[in-house]
């Protein structure tokens, strides 16, 4: 009967080791939502007053964006839910628009030297800014749909949402603390500001953190089998 029991506590506590992991690491992955606040604090007035872009043609680069995006969004979903790996219907997409995100978001605040042509600079940036957001849609997505393996029930999911949130309100509050004080951090020799390397670092500083915290998700959540019919088990 001891014996027994010792069983049941053993397994019970490494269930709920496992439960604590799987909270950790899916609220370690609302980190990447940094590019969201940072994106419409500082995106427009980046185009507008760093790059020089007109108004007209920054406004278009937004509205694609939001346009672009209303199509990858459900087109990720069906991809992810009908995808099907050694390594689960989730984590390749993770994995794979990583690096992706990391080297776009680094050149999304690149100013392009000695170009001031607006239709080069619309391009540019209109193209740099879809591509992106389409790998912050290749994560997010998939992102979102592991948490109902790593939550099996409601109230469980209510929690991890509620970790989740508050990690990214963080997150935000010092993402936009951080960017401000970066970006008028380097001077020229006359003592001005200079927004376009201030930019520049900042963007190498949260690149890894917009890119990277996800695969920490998908590492501590196991994804549960799908069986042939598409359920899971």
């Amino acid at each position: 009967m001891d014996y027994e029991e010792d069983v049941e506590k053993a397994k019970s506590s490494h269930q709920d080791s496992t439960m604590t992991c799987a909270r950790v690491g899916y609220s370690l992955g609302a980190v990447s939502r940094v590019d969201n606040v940072l994106q419409n604090y500082f995106l427009n007035p980046f185009l507008l007053d760093i790059v020089g872009l007109n108004a007209t043609f920054t406004g278009n680069v937004l509205l694609i964006k939001q346009i672009w995006d209303a199509v990858t969004d459900p087109a990720v979903g069906y991809l992810s839910d009908h995808c099907n790996t050694s390594f689960g219907r989730r984590r390749p997409f993770i994995f794979m628009s990583s690096p992706v995100l990391w080297a776009f978001w680094i050149l999304l605040w690149m100013q392009l030297p000695n170009v001031e042509e607006q239709g080069l600079l619309f391009a540019y940036y209109t193209i740099t800014l879809v591509v992106f957001n389409t790998s912050v849609t290749f994560q997010m997505v998939p992102y979102r749909a592991l948490l109902q393996d790593a939550a099996p029930t409601y109230g469980i999911r209510t929690k991890m949402v509620a970790l989740q949130e508050m990690t990214a309100m963080v997150s935000f509050m010092l993402a936009v603390l951080i960017h401000g004080k970066v970006v008028v951090l380097f001077k020229y020799d006359n003592g001005s500001v200079n927004y376009q390397l201030g930019y520049l670092v900042s963007a190498l500083f949260f690149a890894p953190l917009i890119a990277f915290p996800r695969i920490v998700t998908a590492a501590f959540i196991t994804e549960r089998p799908v069986e042939e019919g598409g359920g899971k088990k």
